[in-house]
């Protein structure tokens, strides 16, 4: 796990990781070329949440970092697919009804070129994309409050 200059609470082995304000807090330290990770999240306060995969950047270069960004926003009531980080390269996206202090599972499969995104087991789409290996991680927009629990990597299906 890795932090970036914020604070991190995470509950025993039965309870989940509530962050303070971060943009990216977490990534694996494997390197992959496919990957399938999910994450139940929840918005403390309005804002987004995402879970990513193929991600270049970690560290003082996380805010230039592309990669396979899956988001979830509540207030503006959209899922987003984006290739950076930053959320200005969408490669798909829709409406969903997502409020805070509510449990979501964000799932993310990338392989072969091709991102699909679930969002409590309901996929929502089946994006090209164009990244090709990187890191898998979770993290928030405009340093928002959020809790996460239950992170899993596995190889891409």
């Amino acid at each position: 796990m890795m932090l970036i200059n914020q604070s991190v609470l995470l509950v025993t082995s039965a309870g989940q990781l509530t962050i303070a304000p971060l943009h990216i807090i977490i990534y694996a330290a494997v390197y992959r070329t496919s990957a399938s990770v999910s994450i139940d999240a929840m918005l403390m306060v309005d804002g987004g949440v995402f879970v990513a995969a193929l991600v270049n950047k970690g560290g003082c270069g996380v805010r230039g970092a592309t990669g396979v960004f899956f988001w979830i926003f509540s207030g503006k009531q959209q899922w987003y697919i984006t290739s950076d980080i930053a959320g200005t390269k969408v490669v798909a996206q829709g409406k969903t009804a997502v409020t805070i202090k509510k449990w979501y599972t964000l799932s993310l499969d990338v392989k072969e070129g091709s991102a699909t995104a679930q969002l409590d087991g309901t996929k929502l789409t089946t994006a090209n994309v164009s990244a090709k290996a990187g890191f898998v991680g979770i993290g928030t927009s405009s340093f928002i409050r959020a809790a996460f629990d239950n992170f899993q990597i596995s190889n891409a299906m």
